[in-house]
C-alpha cells in the first residue's frame, strides 16, 4: 500500500505542524501518534480557524498551456529545495499555491523589516542580503547564497521580519510560493512529508 492511500486525520497533520513550528518533530513517527488517537473523529477539524482548512475535496481542473509550463519550472526548481525532500511531483503541487518567479536588480527589497509575510522565497539563482538594525544602526551583515528559502521560520510561525532582505549582485532570481492547506483532507501524507522536512530544517 502506498503512501498516498495512507490515512491520517485532520488532527494528527496539525499536530505535526504544531511539533514543526515549535521544532520538535524530529524524530517523529506518525503511526505511533496514530496509536494515541484512536478515539479522534478523522471527519472533525480541529483548528479550522487558525488554518483555513475546508472539509472538501479540492476540485480537479484542466490547467492550461501557461499552468503547465510553470508547474515544470516548479518542479524542476523544487528539487533543490529543501522541504521537499522526498515528496513526489503530485505531493509538492498540492501543498503549494501563488508560484511566481522574479529576475530582480541589485538593491530590490524582497521582505521588509516589520512585516509579516504570506510567501515563502527561494533564491533561485544570485544572492540575497540580510540588513540588520541595531541601536539605528543600518548593517548588511549577511549574505545568504542561492538554494536557500530566506523567510522559512518567520512565514510558518507568522512573525514579522526582524530584517529587510534585499537582492545583492544584477542576477538574482526568486521563486515565491504559499503553503496550501486547502487540499490536507485530500492527501494529509504529503503535509506530513512537509512539515517532517519543515521541522528538521529548522531544528
Amino acid at each position: 500500500m502506498g503512501f498516498e492511500h495512507t490515512k491520517y486525520s485532520s488532527d494528527e497533520i496539525l499536530l505535526l505542524k504544531e511539533m514543526a513550528i515549535t521544532q520538535k518533530a524530529v524524530g517523529f513517527n506518525m503511526e505511533n501518534e496514530k496509536s494515541r488517537h484512536k478515539n479522534v473523529n478523522e471527519n472533525k477539524i480541529v483548528g479550522s480557524a487558525n488554518y483555513g482548512l475546508k472539509k472538501q475535496h479540492a476540485p480537479i481542473k484542466k490547467e492550461p498551456v501557461k499552468q503547465q509550463d510553470l508547474k515544470t519550472k516548479v518542479l524542476s526548481i523544487s528539487k533543490k529545495i529543501s522541504i521537499f525532500k522526498n515528496m513526489s511531483p503530485q505531493e509538492i503541487i498540492t501543498v503549494t499555491s501563488s508560484h511566481k518567479f522574479e529576475s530582480l536588480k541589485d538593491g530590490k527589497e524582497i521582505l521588509t523589516y516589520g512585516n509579516t509575510s504570506d510567501r515563502l522565497y527561494f533564491i533561485v539563482h544570485g544572492e540575497v542580503g540580510v540588513v540588520n538594525y541595531d541601536n539605528g544602526n543600518i548593517n548588511m551583515d549577511q549574505i545568504i547564497d542561492a538554494h536557500h528559502i530566506i523567510n522559512l521560520s518567520s512565514y510558518i510561525t507568522n512573525d514579522i521580519s526582524d530584517n529587510d532582505f534585499i537582492a545583492s549582485g544584477a542576477n538574482t532570481e526568486i521563486y515565491s510560493f504559499a503553503i496550501n492547506e486547502k487540499n490536507l483532507t485530500r492527501l494529509p501524507i504529503a503535509y506530513f512529508k512537509l512539515y517532517k522536512n519543515i521541522a528538521l530544517v529548522l531544528a
